[in-house]
C-alpha cells in the first residue's frame, strides 16, 4: 500500500510541477486550466494522507505525523476546517509516537513529543474555533 501511495504521489506531483513550468514561462497548457491545477492539488493531497495511513499502519506514527502536519499547512488560510483536522490527527500520532516508545523501550514519555502533540492540538482547536465547531474544539484543548 506504501509504495503505490508513493507512486501516486509522484505522478500528481510531476504533473502539478509541469503545469507550474508551463505557467512560469507564461505559456498556459490548453489541457489544464485553473479547475485542472486545483484538482490536481486535491489530489496531491489525498495522495499524502494515503501515505501517512500506511505509515501509521506499519507503525511510523512519527513519519506520518509531519505528513499530516504538512498537509495541514497547505490549506493554512484557505481551509480551516481541513487544516484543523489534519492537524489534530498529527498531534493523535505524536501521542502514538510516545505510546509506542513506552510499550517497547518501557521509558517515560518524552517530553518533546508531548510538546508537540499539545502544540498541534492547540492549532487544531484554533482552526475548529474558526469555523465555530465548538465540540471538536473543546475535544482538542482538553
Amino acid at each position: 500500500a506504501f509504495e503505490y501511495a508513493l507512486s501516486c504521489y509522484a505522478k500528481v506531483k510531476k504533473q502539478r510541477d509541469e503545469y507550474l513550468t508551463a505557467a512560469a514561462g507564461g505559456i498556459t497548457p490548453a489541457s489544464l486550466d485553473v479547475d485542472s491545477f486545483n484538482y490536481i492539488d486535491e489530489m496531491m493531497v489525498l495522495c499524502s494522507i494515503r501515505r501517512a495511513v500506511s505509515l501509521i499502519a506499519s507503525g511510523k506514527f512519527r513519519e506520518a505525523a509531519t505528513t499530516f502536519a504538512k498537509e495541514a499547512a497547505n490549506f493554512g488560510g484557505i481551509d480551516d476546517l481541513q487544516s484543523a483536522l489534519l492537524l489534530e490527527r498529527a498531534s493523535r500520532n505524536f501521542l502514538e509516537i510516545d505510546a509506542s516508545r513506552t510499550l517497547t523501550r518501557k521509558v517515560p514519555k518524552s517530553l518533546p513529543w508531548m510538546r508537540k502533540h499539545a502544540f498541534h492540538a492547540a492549532l487544531a482547536g484554533h482552526g475548529y474555533a474558526r469555523v465555530n465547531a465548538r465540540r471538536a474544539a473543546a475535544r482538542c484543548y482538553e
